[in-house]
């Protein structure tokens, strides 16, 4: 699989899912772009398992009501309102999740995902000024995150 240009954030995530025999929690490695959450079997894998458009995401649930630590959940307008429920390895994983979901879902990323751009217009003249994570971050502790 080529690595996409507009990535924001990538890594493994358990995503739980439902099964022959009920529900069950399955890794996935998630890839993060601007504009879709994309998930595979592996970080090889060059056919995804699923997709999640960004723009469907109606709110994110830091705490998900399951027994899983570090869980979350994504609520969407998907398949007429499905809910992802998902689980990072550990606070700090699920953090970063967050905030990168967050970000997309706001278009607030670059296509590094490092830098938060303002465009000012005046007049006619468009100006992009970039400011470094530190500033999102603050701006996130400032209005929450879903």
């Amino acid at each position: 699989r080529e690595t996409m240009l507009d990535d924001v954030h990538r890594g493994w995530l358990e995503k739980e899912g439902g099964g022959v025999f009920g529900r069950s929690w399955q890794s996935r490695y998630f890839v993060l772009s601007s504009t879709s959450l994309t998930y595979f079997e592996d970080e090889a894998a060059r056919d995804s398992k699923g997709e999640i458009d960004v723009a469907s995401i109606t709110r994110i649930e830091p705490s998900a009501p399951l027994d899983k630590p570090y869980c979350f959940s994504l609520h969407t307008t998907h398949k007429g309102g499905k809910t992802y429920h998902l689980a990072a390895a550990d606070v700090h994983q699920k953090e970063q999740w967050l905030h990168a979901l967050a970000a997309a879902r706001r278009g607030g990323f670059d296509r590094r995902g490092c830098r938060l751009f303002l465009v000012v217009v005046i007049g006619d003249e468009r100006r992009e000024r970039s400011f470094f994570v530190v500033f999102f971050f603050l701006f996130f502790l400032r209005i929450g995150i879903g």
